[in-house]
């Protein structure tokens, strides 16, 4: 993206931001009723409502810029590379866009940043080439994480029956899917 335009974006929305949201904290001190749209003249709060007008345009201006920036970024800009901030940790070493499982074998890390150390990263990118071409086994595709899910909120659906036995259905759906899906063969 285009850092002057990035930074036109950041001080045009912290300007309008807090000129949007700053000057409510004294009308509301002036006595400013909540969630309403008509305000008595007597409570002197005009002033304040008309700035956080003025900065709410200026908040809107700033969302106008990031949209620009990444329109004129997706036609002008250059590609950003694989660890553009030069990241220290393991979701930048990864290609992009990342394999469905990430790593092929899990990575030995023996510090907080371990693509900041030579040794460590040249042993991610060695591990993620040798082990590239293969695809490693993955897990059988299950519908018992879903049914488990759809089992917690029927629980909650049910609490509000009233009932007390009412619930157990949805608990007894919810630990019969658990358990199908804790005893599911992981492979093949």
């Amino acid at each position: 993206m285009n850092p002057k335009l990035g930074y036109w974006h950041f001080w045009v929305t912290m300007i309008g931001f807090n000129l949007t949201f700053f000057p409510m904290h004294f009308s509301g001190l002036y006595g400013q009723p909540r969630r309403t749209w008509i305000y008595t003249a007597d409570t002197n709060i005009e002033f304040f409502n008309q700035l956080s007008t003025v900065g709410a345009f200026i908040f809107g201006l700033g969302s106008l810029i990031v949209v620009y920036n990444i329109f004129w970024s997706r036609k002008n800009g250059e590609e950003a590379g694989h660890n553009p901030w030069d990241a220290p940790h393991l979701e930048w070493a990864i290609p992009s866009p990342p394999h469905h499982y990430n790593f092929p074998v899990l990575p030995e890390v023996r510090s907080r940043e371990p693509l900041w150390h030579e040794d460590e990263k040249k042993e991610l990118e060695a591990a993620l080439l040798v082990h590239a071409s293969p695809e490693p086994e993955m897990p059988n595709p299950s519908y018992w994480p879903l049914l488990t899910a759809a089992g917690i909120s029927l629980t909650w659906c049910l609490v509000l029956t009233g009932i007390w036995w009412v619930p157990l259905i949805g608990l007894l759906s919810t630990f019969f899917c658990m358990y199908k899906w804790a005893t599911e063969p992981q492979f093949g």
